[in-house]
């Protein structure tokens, strides 16, 4: 039969891990596998790609689909290309009948939707820009030009491209993480860093020198964790802070900041320092934007008409 559809796809994934028992999550390849077993999916169905031909038609459907139900919060990735059902998937599964329409993944995306708890960026990504109501709600049905469509279609691909690396990035050690952060704001202008976690440095992990000789600095505290960074932390790190005699603070989670912890930056920033709280979701638009840790995989030229070419004629 032909490469199944990705609405097509979204229940036999929900239904096979429903029926997984294993404590750890299923792999993205024996999903597959399973896959390619229920749709009879020949070797011919499997070497179709998609029109770019970077990918195969089968690759990019399978990429979609468990996007889309862990974005629905169905599934559960707790490491890259690993999954297992929610509770909430769950029961979904035993109150929805048939096939699982992508806009119905849609409203439970945007139902579950919140803006992250944290300051302004200083630089705001342009995935911040796009409301995630219209990136996540949009229907390829609706009646859109194909201007808006291509625009909706870029802020998905970034917002599933975020998601893929945050997950990458909270599988490397936390030392590795440490370098990271530093790398990433060096890609940003604020100067030339060197990571000091391993140092026991006070509770400081990396610092950035924001000029030639290093009379301003920027100290880091970076937290590779799955649990949320709560108001301790903040006045930890305030504190290393102190210890240094320093004035500039940044805080970077793979996580998130509990409305506290960033309550309490706020407070401490209205004084001499200024702590700056970069959250999971925040970081991974971040090192897109400043191309650490992606590269670019295809680019598309859009021309139009130079109306005054013609004039001049």
């Amino acid at each position: 039969m032909a490469v199944p559809t990705q609405d097509q796809l979204h229940r036999p994934i929900l239904e096979f891990l429903s029926e997984v028992h294993d404590v750890d999550a299923v792999p993205l390849n024996q999903i597959k596998e399973m896959l390619i077993e229920h749709f009879n999916l020949t070797e011919i169905d499997m070497e179709e790609r998609i029109p770019s031909g970077v990918q195969t038609r089968f690759d990019n459907r399978c990429y979609w689909a468990t996007s889309y139900l862990k974005r629905a919060k169905l599934v559960h990735s707790p490491s890259r290309a690993r999954f297992h059902i929610t509770q909430h998937g769950r029961e979904f599964l035993a109150t929805h009948k048939g096939e699982i329409a992508r806009g119905e993944l849609n409203s439970l995306i945007e139902a579950g939707y919140q803006n992250p708890d944290t300051q302004p960026l200083i630089d705001p990504p342009d995935l911040n820009t796009v409301s995630a109501t219209i990136i996540n709600s949009v229907s390829y049905s609706e009646d859109v030009t194909p201007d808006e469509q291509m625009v909706m279609l870029y802020h998905e691909l970034k917002s599933k491209l975020a998601d893929e690396l945050l997950d990458a990035v909270k599988d490397i050690p936390p030392d590795s993480f440490e370098r990271l952060v530093v790398r990433l704001l060096e890609k940003m202008g604020y100067g030339e860093g060197r990571s000091v976690g391993r140092s026991s440095d006070g509770g400081i992990d990396g610092i950035i020198n924001q000029d030639a000789l290093g009379l301003e600095k920027v100290y880091i505290q970076a937290k590779r964790w799955q649990n949320i960074v709560g108001e301790p932390e903040i006045r930890n790190f305030s504190g290393s802070l102190d210890a240094k005699g320093a004035s500039k603070g940044v805080f970077i989670t793979t996580s998130a900041f509990s409305s506290t912890a960033s309550q309490t930056a706020q407070v401490i920033s209205n004084g001499p320092k200024f702590i700056r709280l970069i959250n999971g979701p925040e970081l991974a638009s971040l090192m897109i934007s400043h191309g650490v840790g992606v590269i670019t995989e295809i680019t598309y030229e859009v021309k139009k008409i130079d109306e005054n070419y013609f004039v001049d004629l």
